[in-house]
């Protein structure tokens, strides 16, 4: 069967679900990224964003860990989701501590006995500042992969900018 015209621009497209995420989403990283797009051009301070898919038990005690340039909050409407926003942190060293960040969780659950699971993605902005809708955009869509193919990997490199 041959393939319509547009059929291979569909993978682009967003569904209703993930529009609703994309414009909330927009909205919070607005607050944030014309600071750090301005430090990003103007002093080659680099930022990265972690997309965490977690429970709310695991975000309090990765409140324990993080810095206190560190900003976190969450998705509104969606459930179990978080955003990291690290400040002058490249994409080599957030990769670091997310893997710190998995580890530290996985003992404090075993430790209390408990089951856990997340999922860790990476938007790496070092170079290039990004808009909120652009960003907003390729976190929806991310925010319906699966990333965990193996247990041993929970976390994933999607973007660099």
């Amino acid at each position: 069967m041959k393939k319509r015209f547009n059929e291979d621009k569909n993978k682009f497209l967003l569904n209703s679900k993930q529009f609703e995420t994309a414009i909330n989403l927009q909205k919070e990283l607005e607050k944030y990224l014309h600071v750090l797009n301005h430090l990003l051009k103007t002093e080659s301070i680099p930022y990265t964003l972690m997309l965490l898919k977690t429970t709310h038990e695991c975000v309090d005690m990765l409140k324990k860990h993080i810095r206190n340039t560190d900003i976190l909050f969450k998705i509104p409407n969606i459930e179990n989701h978080y955003v990291i926003i690290l400040q002058n942190t490249d994409t080599n060293r957030a990769i670091k501590l997310g893997s710190r960040f998995s580890s530290l969780l996985q003992r404090d659950f075993m430790l209390n006995k408990l089951i856990f699971f997340n999922q860790i993605k990476i938007f790496g902005i070092e170079k290039t500042p990004i808009e909120p809708y652009l960003l907003a955009y390729e976190m929806a869509i991310e925010m319906d992969e699966n990333i965990i193919e193996d247990k041993e990997n929970l976390w994933k490199v999607i973007k660099k900018f």
